[in-house]
């Protein structure tokens, strides 16, 4: 049953939101005043739960409780639109959240945000091109205002430990760095692959969270087309420092279903649609700018 179909229609409602053959108008004439009462009381609930769904929520946040309440605001037996478990939502606050949500847009992080101050990208041995991407990658966070997080790229050489060159060493001017992100190129895979911010312990019960260390490239990103490859980092370094993909309900801009909601928060001031003009979209296509969105820019501001 859709939340929509929630209690008995009757009267008015059955042939209008029912699409209930002519006939039923007749039962209009037959309605009594309680009936009618309890007709309007359930029409404010399919319009509160109508409100919510155009506002973003899942039909899973909303709920429908019964309560035998008897004062000036709840009246005894009613039903109650409760949004996320324990939030009781009226129709005055529905109607604002659904005209909120068509003005703006929402935009997910993870729960742990870096701490702020200077991030090397370290490209190590990285070909020109890819350089050249990483470069512009850093301009785009770099021309934010009011962003507590600068970018720096700093050339890196390795060497292999060992004879193990799956664990090299990497040497590079690390003078002025808070904070690190390695980036690897030609790895056996396509497109980018990141992660998520980390909690690092620097004394006792010190701790501060510093992005993802690493960002990797597979051998296909040299084929792709400069806009592209800035793309790739960008959005690989808005994983590094807790951006979540911005359609990770639908990966729509990949043709599939969602991901899993662990650890996704919504950035405050942007609704819950599902947008795929961000950078941080899950897939990217051969016609990327590979600049930060308006969207993109204002939820970095919002958390940095």
């Amino acid at each position: 049953m859709k939340l929509h179909d929630v209690g008995t229609r009757r009267c008015r409602s059955i042939a209008i939101r029912g699409g209930v053959a002519l006939a039923a108008l007749i039962s209009i004439s037959g309605c009594d005043p309680e009936a009618e009462d309890e007709q309007a009381h359930q029409d404010d609930v399919d319009e509160i739960v109508d409100h919510l769904l155009l506002a973003g929520y899942s039909e899973a946040d909303i709920s429908i409780q019964t309560m035998d309440v008897d004062n000036d605001d709840i009246s005894s037996s009613g039903s109650l639109v409760v949004l996320q478990g324990d939030i009781h939502v009226t129709l005055e606050t529905a109607q604002a959240k659904a005209e909120e949500a068509t003005n703006e847009f929402r935009l997910w992080r993870t729960p742990l945000l870096v701490n702020p101050g200077t991030i090397c990208l370290v490209a190590v041995e990285t070909t020109s091109k890819i350089t050249t991407g990483i470069n512009d990658a850093a301009a785009n966070y770099n021309g934010l205002s009011s962003f507590g997080l600068d970018f720096e790229v700093r050339a890196a050489i390795y060497e292999p430990l060992g004879g193990r060159s799956w664990q090299p060493v990497v040497q590079y001017d690390r003078s002025g760095c808070d904070h690190s992100i390695q980036i690897w190129d030609g790895v056996d895979r396509q497109g980018g692959l990141a992660g998520f911010p980390e909690q690092q312990q620097i004394g006792r019960g010190i701790w501060i969270t510093r992005p993802y260390p690493n960002i990797y490239l597979g051998s296909d990103v040299e084929g792709l087309s400069n806009q592209v490859v800035e793309h790739i980092v960008t959005h690989e370094i808005g994983h590094c420092i807790g951006l979540r993909h911005s359609d990770w309900q639908t990966r729509s801009s990949c043709g599939g279903s969602g991901e899993d909601e662990n650890s996704a928060v919504h950035i405050s001031g942007t609704t819950r649609s599902s947008h795929t003009s961000s950078v941080m979209k899950a897939c990217y296509s051969g016609s990327e700018s590979g600049n930060l969105r308006t969207e993109d820019i204002t939820a970095l501001q919002q958390i940095y």
